[in-house]
C-alpha cells in the first residue's frame, strides 16, 4: 500500500532496464552499421545507430539522475536542495504523494464502509441475533485491515513472524509520513492516532465475539463502540492528511 515509494521504484527499475537496454542497443547499432557498411550504405546506417543510442543513453542519464535525486533528497532538507528559488526534491516529492493521495485513502475508506454496514446491521429490528453478531464481526475483521493481533497459526500472524508488515494502515502512514522526520509533530501524532485506532478495533472485535446476543445492554455497547471505531478511524485519516500537507 506506496505511491510515491512505488514511483520512485518505477524509476529506478526503468533506469536500469534503460541501462541494460542501452549497451544492448549500443552492440546491435554496431552490428547495423556493419551490416549497413557492407551493403552499401554504411554511412547512413552508422548516423543513425548512433543518433539513437545517444538518444537512449541521455534518457538512461535522466532518468539514473532522478533517482539518485529521489534517494538523496530523502535524507535532507528542502531548505539545502537548491538556493534558485525553485522548490526543491522534497517539495516535488511531496507533490507527487499528493497526487496519488486517493490509492493510499481508499483502503480507510472502504473500512469506513464495512464500520458502517456493521452498525446499519445492529441497528436493524432483528440486529440482536446471534447471526448478526457472527456477520457484523466479520466486516470488522475486515475492516480492521489486518490491523489486530492475528490468530495463531494464521498466514497473517505467520507473515509477522518473519517480519513482514501486513497491517495496512501502518504501511499507509509509513508511505504518508516517509518525508517527515520521526519526531516530526506530525508523524508523532499520526502515529498516536494509529495506536488508538488499533486498540479500538480490538476493544469492538471482543465485544461482538463475547456476544450475547438478545441482550439489549450488550448491543448498545457494540453500537456505541462501533462509533467509537468510526471516530478513531477519522482521526487516522485527520493525521494523514496532515502528514500528506492535505487539507
Amino acid at each position: 500500500m506506496g505511491s510515491l515509494h512505488t514511483t520512485t521504484g518505477v524509476v529506478v527499475s526503468d533506469s536500469n532496464s534503460d541501462v541494460g537496454g542501452g549497451e544492448g542497443g549500443q552492440a546491435e547499432e554496431s552490428a547495423g552499421v556493419a551490416r549497413g557498411g557492407a551493403a552499401g550504405g554504411g554511412d547512413y546506417a552508422g548516423g543513425q545507430g548512433l543518433h539513437d543510442w545517444t538518444r537512449r543513453r541521455r534518457g538512461v542519464v535522466s532518468a539514473a539522475a532522478l533517482a539518485m535525486l529521489s534517494a538523496f533528497c530523502s535524507n535532507c532538507p528542502s531548505s539545502h536542495a537548491f538556493s534558485l528559488g525553485i522548490s526543491g526534491p522534497k517539495e516535488w516529492l511531496k507533490g507527487q504523494k499528493q497526487k496519488t493521495a486517493k490509492f493510499l485513502f481508499a483502503p480507510i475508506n472502504a473500512s469506513r464502509d464495512r464500520l458502517d454496514s456493521a452498525l446499519l446491521l445492529l441497528s436493524g429490528a432483528d440486529g440482536s441475533s446471534f447471526g448478526d453478531y457472527e456477520e457484523a464481526g466479520k466486516l470488522v475483521k475486515v475492516a480492521a485491515r489486518d490491523c489486530m493481533p492475528a490468530q495463531p497459526g494464521s498466514i497473517t500472524e505467520i507473515q509477522t513472524r518473519t517480519g513482514v508488515e501486513v497491517c495496512t494502515f501502518r504501511l499507509v502512514l509509513k508511505n504518508a509520513a516517509s518525508l517527515l522526520d520521526k519526531d516530526d509533530p506530525l508523524k508523532v501524532n499520526a502515529d498516536a492516532a494509529l495506536d488508538a485506532l488499533i486498540r479500538s478495533f480490538v476493544a469492538l472485535d471482543r465485544l461482538l465475539a463475547d456476544g450475547a446476543a438478545g441482550a439489549t445492554s450488550r448491543r448498545e455497547n457494540v453500537m456505541g463502540a462501533l462509533k467509537e471505531t468510526t471516530v478513531a478511524l477519522d482521526s487516522f485519516e485527520r493525521g494523514v492528511r496532515n502528514c500528506l500537507g492535505i487539507a
